[in-house]
Formats: C-alpha cells, sequence, structure tokens
C-alpha cells in the first residue's frame, strides 16, 4: 500500500498494491482539492488502468482506478478507532489492521523532519500526523512485526515512543468541511508552525 508521499512523479514506485489518497478531487471548506493543491498528482492518478485501486474519498470520472475508501466498514469493524483518523496514514493502518496484515514496513514517514525532530515544522508535522502513534500501538499490541526503512518520526528512537494524542472530533478528509481541529491544523501546516 502506498499514500501520496512521494513526489517524484515519473517515477520511483511502480510495486504498489493499492494507493491512497483521502482527500477530494474538487474543493472542500479546509482543502483546496488535488486538483488545485496537486495537479500532478491527479494527472498521475488519470493514467494509472483500474486494475489497482487508488482510494479517494470519492470515485471521481477523471481517475479510472478511483474508488471510494471503505470508511463505514473499517470504522464498523474498528469501533475502538473512532477519533483516531488525523491523515491518510491513519486509513491505510486502519486497512493494514482490518485485513490482518502480520508486517508493516514504514518507509521515510515524516522523512523531512526526522533531522530535527524537536524543531516547530516537525511540532507541526506530529500534531498533523499524532493519531498514527494510536495505530502503531495497536499494531504492536496484536504483534505486528513494525519495520522501520529508513528516516521516519515514528521510529522509537524519534518520536515512536512517545503517547497518542486525545483522539479528534471528526475524520481527516471527511469531516473538513465544517470540523474547526481540522482547518486549525492545515493553516499550521501550510504557515509552517
Amino acid at each position: 500500500m502506498q499514500s501520496t508521499s512521494i513526489r517524484n512523479w515519473d517515477w520511483s514506485i511502480y510495486d504498489w498494491s493499492r494507493w491512497f489518497d483521502i482527500h477530494t478531487v474538487g474543493p472542500q471548506a479546509h482543502y483546496p482539492g488535488i486538483q488545485i493543491q496537486r495537479p500532478d498528482v491527479l494527472e498521475w492518478y488519470a493514467k494509472q488502468g483500474p486494475e489497482r485501486p487508488i482510494y479517494l474519498i470519492e470515485r471521481h470520472p477523471m481517475v479510472p482506478a478511483s474508488v471510494s475508501y471503505l470508511r463505514d466498514d473499517v470504522k464498523a469493524a474498528l469501533p475502538e478507532s473512532v477519533g483516531r483518523y488525523g491523515c491518510q496514514l491513519d486509513y491505510m493502518a486502519a486497512t493494514a489492521t482490518c485485513e490482518r496484515f502480520d508486517r508493516w514496513i514504514l518507509y521515510g514517514v515524516g522523512q523531512p523532519y526526522v533531522s530535527e525532530p524537536d524543531s516547530k515544522r516537525a511540532q507541526t508535522w506530529m500534531r498533523v500526523h499524532g493519531q498514527f502513534l494510536w495505530w502503531l500501538h495497536v499494531a504492536q499490541s496484536r504483534g505486528v512485526d513494525v519495520v522501520f526503512d529508513g528516516p521516519n518520526m515514528f521510529h522509537p528512537d524519534v518520536r515512536g515512543s512517545e503517547d497518542p494524542p486525545a483522539p479528534l472530533d471528526g475524520d481527516y478528509g471527511y469531516d473538513m468541511q465544517s470540523n474547526q481541529d481540522f482547518a486549525h491544523l492545515k493553516h499550521e501546516a501550510r504557515e509552517g508552525y
């Protein structure tokens, strides 16, 4: 599984099974949409065949491989996960948990901030992505072999041994129309706090 972190679009990754981009193609109240924010990504998505799913909030005709992420199914299977969806990494973790993956390989998660994990930008990144700590604890409690390959903000020697933050009020991607938690986090991320 892969999320949108890599921006080298002509490409370094060819061997992926599913792609996660839990955003809308068009604008939302607190997110301009993939089409505006990352047109290069949308162009790449449009070129992909339908063989491998690209999970978006909703299917989009420009992206033949687009599939609506199965949010309701995942949340029903994991009722304890309410408030634990702060970024698309959390949706990947939820899917891996539901499907009982026995090994997670985390490569380069938060890579730009690993060398200065206490910097203002790294702290902002952790506020936006910190719910993933909860998913790490769940995975490890279930005996999942979590492998940290390359620089990673969630490595135990960096920030991975911290406690997860309090649950959020809403789900990233879906509840961004009105949820002020997400508006605040997005503003901080844009401003580089």
